[in-house]
């Protein structure tokens, strides 16, 4: 940390102390909020002077459509889920100063520092169009957007930089590095939205390092900085951004002379507040911080936000779900205006989205693959057991299997359950980690795992937020996750950017699942085939069990399910593919209630002819306009009904397996 700290991360270890405060048919989520954000440019005023804006945090939890399958309740273990150093009442936020951003003179920075490649500015707009579909990129944003370069020579880095990407172990740029590095290099905001795993890091942090070095006044002096911030929502987070980070200093500062080096900090719990107080005050370009320990020091005034013009927040949903919006408010509204933020989110829910509408100016948003979706490299599977105590001799049988293939974590939903597992897994050598283990004794057990001197961890969620170890392979889900968010960042500790092979994640349910425990697992599921996963037919069945409310929200069939239907949002088991519905245009017959009286009188003719069916399926289909597929809730399973399905609304059908009928 700063000059003080030594390079070689072991030795970070021992500057690491005990705190002794610790405490499918919707409109895409993104697409509307720039179009809000475009329409609202001209009369949106400054970011930063709109004061500690609050939301009703919990309006959007009530709607499946609005908030994602978000199914998972609160608990009263959920305070394994929270960074406990962070929690800070409003009183001790209305202590920070508020600032007359127009009464203060700036110094002048520098924005846009994008050097286009001569090969990447001949792209014409069909081959930038081309190349972000092969990247599987959506791109939206006003004026002029950087193109995105496919290789790490056409993404505008230094030439040091490049040469370094290789020694890093990266072998060209991931679809979210390809646009979102550009992009931040020119200067403009950005919303980043992609799966966990993906190398978001990095996405951020390279425009940062190359924005500390284009500003004339260099690297900062004492009683100055940082010029640079990153938000995250945990301490473990923090702790694996920071240590990303000053990997990179450190090649970019080798060029340098000792005076010139730039500097980092991590301003997070589990470490003195006078030891960084020290490190602050001796000026720092970059803090790496989570939001409470970080208005500890602003309140104290031991910190300053004056020279800082770039900010990323990192895990934004996160860190709105832990609760931390008024602290990342209150944080930035000490930060000047015109600064540049770029805005990083496995989801794009409405919490997020009026964050990002607050917090950034004029931004380009560039999502990767479907919002909130879990990754697709990872191959996810469910295991289904008679009793839940059948789930521990299940993972004592098949544990040394997943161990010869790597490293395995574990997740559980308490500290207790943590500490019993890893317990009772000896002599298999065990680290655990959750809220009640200081930040050196999660240090220790992160060096372990890199150094493979433990084979398995056993984890909370939040506590194994940000983990990168290459050699991970496995991650079991002991317990389910509380929401769908968690768990499709618990399964993103595997299959990420730069570890070898597919990764694989394994959730693990009984027949005698409690409700109250469960409410998440329709939207898990339904994650799970989104990914492409295959599902048990079982495993909708128990969750029709344990949470009928949160199943029907979602639908059940489509790809990956098991099992044959057509995947309508009823509950049916899906399979394979199974037919695409049309989406409903609410026209013709008039509401839908008098659709769906009419599509009832449809089934009850089932004894008539196909002929005549299909006769009345085509008359009704132009009528109502596509309607009657959407109401109808059935799918067609007799012999010739190929117009029959086409006429309920469904844009495709095929063949159901090596027969003639249609499904």
């Amino acid at each position: 940390m700063g000059d003080a700290l030594p390079d070689d991360v072991d030795e970070f270890l021992a500057s690491v102390v005990q705190p002794s405060d610790a405490g499918a048919a919707e409109v895409d989520p993104l697409d509307a909020f720039m179009a809000s954000v475009n329409a609202e440019l001209t009369s949106a005023p400054a970011p930063g002077n709109r004061g500690a804006e609050r939301l009703d945090l919990e309006a959007d939890e009530r709607s499946y459509p609005d908030s994602g399958p978000n199914l998972g309740a609160r608990t009263i273990d959920a305070i394994d889920e929270h960074d406990e150093e962070a929690a800070m009442d409003d009183r001790d936020i209305a202590l920070l100063p508020l600032v007359d951003h127009s009464g203060v003179k700036y110094r002048q920075f520098r924005k846009n520092i994008l050097k286009v490649h001569p090969d990447v500015a001949k792209m014409t707009a069909a081959q930038v169009k081309a190349a972000r579909e092969s990247l599987g990129v959506q791109v939206h944003g006003l004026g002029d957007v950087a193109k995105p370069g496919l290789s790490f020579g056409h993404l505008g880095l230094s030439d040091r930089m490049v040469e370094a990407a290789a020694s890093w172990g990266f072998e060209k740029p991931t679809p979210i590095q390809s646009q979102a590095v550009p992009v931040a290099l020119s200067g403009r905001d950005v919303i980043g939205v992609a799966s966990t795993g993906s190398g978001k890091t990095a996405s951020f942090l390279w425009p940062l390092i190359l924005h500390l070095q284009a500003q004339p006044t260099g690297p900062m002096r004492a009683g100055e900085g940082p010029a640079a911030l990153v938000l995250a929502p945990t301490r473990e987070l923090a702790t694996q951004i920071y240590i990303e980070a000053r990997k990179y200093l450190k090649t970019v500062n080798k060029r340098l002379p000792a005076h010139m080096h730039f500097k980092a900090a991590g301003v997070f719990g589990g470490m003195q507040m006078y030891q960084q107080s020290k490190e602050l005050a001796a000026g720092v370009d970059l803090v790496v911080a989570t939001p409470g320990r970080l208005l500890d020091h602003l309140r104290k005034k031991q910190a300053q936000l004056t020279d800082c013009t770039f900010v990323v927040i990192d895990e934004a949903d996160r860190l709105l779900q832990m609760g931390f919006e008024a602290q990342a408010r209150a944080i930035l509204s000490q930060i000047r205006p015109d600064r540049q933020t770029l805005l990083f989110s496995a989801t794009f829910k409405r919490r997020v989205e009026s964050l990002a509408r607050s917090l950034l100016r004029d931004p380009v948003r560039i999502a990767v693959g479907k919002i909130g979706a879990a990754n697709e490299d990872v191959i996810q599977r469910v295991e289904i057991l008679n009793r839940e105590p059948d789930k521990f001799a299940w993972l004592q049988q098949h544990l040394p299997s997943f161990l010869k293939l790597g490293q395995v974590l574990i997740f559980a939903g308490t500290r207790a359950a943590c500490d019993l597992l890893a317990r009772n897994l000896a002599p298999t050598r065990c680290g655990v980690l959750h809220g009640d283990k200081s930040q050196a004794e999660r240090m220790e057990v992160l060096q372990q795992l890199k150094k493979n001197l433990v084979q398995v961890v056993v984890a909370t969620d939040v506590a194994a937020r940000g983990l990168d170890i290459g050699s991970l392979h496995t991650v079991i889900n002991f317990e389910l996750a509380r929401d769908v968010d968690s768990h499709v960042h618990r399964i993103g500790r595997v299959g990420r950017q730069g570890q070898e092979g597919e990764g694989t994640a394994i959730t693990l349910l009984s027949r005698d699942l409690e409700r109250k425990t469960s409410r998440a697992l329709p939207g898990i599921l339904a994650s799970m085939r989104q990914a492409k996963q295959t599902i048990p037919d079982e495993a909708w069945d128990i969750a029709g069990r344990v949470a009928p409310d949160e199943l029907a929200k979602v639908s059940r069939g489509g790809v990956g399910s098991s099992g044959g239907g057509s995947g309508r949002s009823t509950g049916s088991r899906g399979g394979g593919g199974g037919l695409t519905r049309i989406t409903p245009v609410t026209s013709g017959l008039g509401s839908s209630q008098e659709s769906s009286r009419m599509s009832k009188r449809f089934v009850a003719s089932g004894i008539k002819s196909a002929e005549e069916l299909r006769s009345q399926f085509r008359t009704a289909f132009t009528k109502s306009s596509q309607t009657l597929g959407d109401t109808m809730g059935l799918a067609c399973s007799c012999v010739t009904c190929l117009d029959t399905c086409l006429a309920l609304g469904f844009a495709s059908a095929r063949p159901y397996g090596n027969s003639n009928k249609w499904s």
